[in-house]
C-alpha cells in the first residue's frame, strides 16, 4: 500500500514539476522565452495526466497523500495553465476529480480566482 501511494506521489510531483517549469518560463521576458521548452514541459505534464487517466481507478476510493496530491495538481494546472483543457480527453480522471473535489477540505483550500 505504501509503495502504491509513493508511486502516485512521485507521478504527481513529476506533473507539477513540468507545470512549474512552464510557469517559470512564461515569467521570463517574452523575447527570452523558449517555446520549445514550454512545449516539451506541457507534453511531459500531459503524459503524466494520461498515466493518471489510465490508473485512476486504482485509487478511486482512497484518500491518502497521493490522491490529495492528485486533486491539488489538477486544480493547480487548471488554475495556472487554464489555456489547456486538462480533463476533456481524460473522462475517468475528470469524473474522479469532480467527485473528490467536493470534499470540504478541498473546497476551503481552493485558490482565490480573483488574485
Amino acid at each position: 500500500e505504501r509503495w502504491r501511494t509513493c508511486t502516485l506521489v512521485a507521478l504527481v510531483d513529476g506533473v507539477l514539476d513540468a507545470g512549474m517549469a512552464v510557469r517559470l518560463e512564461k515569467m521570463r521576458p517574452e523575447h527570452a522565452r523558449s517555446i520549445a521548452w514550454i512545449d516539451k514541459q506541457i507534453a511531459t505534464a500531459s503524459r503524466g495526466m494520461d498515466t493518471l487517466e489510465k490508473r485512476v481507478t486504482e485509487w478511486a476510493d482512497e484518500v491518502n497523500l497521493g490522491t490529495i496530491g492528485m486533486a491539488c495538481a489538477i486544480a493547480w494546472l487548471q488554475f495556472r495553465h487554464s489555456d489547456h483543457d486538462w480533463l476533456s480527453t481524460r473522462p475517468q480522471l475528470r469524473t474522479w476529480y469532480e467527485s473528490f473535489n467536493q470534499r470540504d477540505s478541498l473546497q476551503i483550500t481552493m485558490p482565490d480566482q480573483t488574485r
